[in-house]
């Protein structure tokens, strides 16, 4: 699904360079559910950047379905996201005058769907995430979890086939988050890739793999594989 090979970005701040990654070599499979873990500064930020095509390397290989898609253009790597990328983010980035629907509603409305078929599969979706009942309640009169829960089924709308989430449970408690992380863990159990960055240790365990990434490389001196994955066990039980 995914493949990173000896891939390095730097960025040029006046006639500073910093290098953010550094021959980064990375491999996820279609279906897996991993986290990325490393300190502030490791790189974690930029790789999701690059696993999101939101950017693309100064040097080395990107591949996404076996398609290098390192040198695309911008708006190549827009028809990329906009088809098999979903983004979940710890600040939700919902837009407070739309109701949950109309969130959900907006990229679909930007993909030239219909109003009728975009507001049924908005409906549909917030009722996956359990916030039927809410759908035309704005972000400011939901909870923080409740609000990511929205942030998750817009991530859905365009069926993508990859989830990338930036720290989802950064803004929640102890229980909101374990409620995000069930969801996510759902997903992951009905076919989709998921690529989690968090500090947390206790959502980590959710996932199959985890990846620990440390001065712009994976490091594979101290493995992240023997975090307890006992939360998915009893989930998908």
């Amino acid at each position: 699904m995914i493949e990173l090979e000896n891939v390095h970005k730097r960025y040029a701040f006046g006639e500073t360079e910093v290098h953010a990654l550094r021959g980064l070599n990375l491999k996820i499979e279609t279906g897996e559910f991993v986290a990325i873990m490393g300190p502030s500064g490791s790189g974690k930020s930029t790789l999701l950047h690059l696993l999101g095509c939101l950017d693309v390397p100064s040097a080395g290989i990107v591949r996404l379905d076996g398609k290098d898609v390192s040198r695309l253009s911008e708006d190549e790597l827009a028809q990329v996201r906009s088809k098999k990328i979903g983004f979940v983010f710890q600040t939700f980035n919902l837009i407070p005058t739309l109701s949950g629907l109309g969130n959900i509603e907006l990229p679909l409305q930007f993909q030239g769907i219909q109003r009728k078929q975009r507001s049924a599969r908005a409906a549909a979706l917030l009722e996956k995430v359990g916030l039927g009942g809410r759908i035309h309640h704005k972000p400011s009169q939901l909870s923080g979890g409740e609000r990511q829960r929205v942030a998750i089924a817009r991530a859905l709308a365009s069926d993508p086939s990859i989830i990338l989430a930036d720290e989802p449970t950064g803004n929640l408690d102890s229980e909101a988050g374990d409620t995000i992380m069930s969801l996510l863990s759902q997903l992951h159990r009905e076919g989709k890739t998921i690529i989690l960055v968090t500090h947390n240790p206790e959502a980590a365990a959710y996932t199959n793999r985890s990846i620990l990434i440390r001065d712009g490389k994976v490091d594979h001196s101290a493995p992240l594989s023997s975090i307890s994955n006992r939360k998915v066990q009893h989930v998908a039980g």
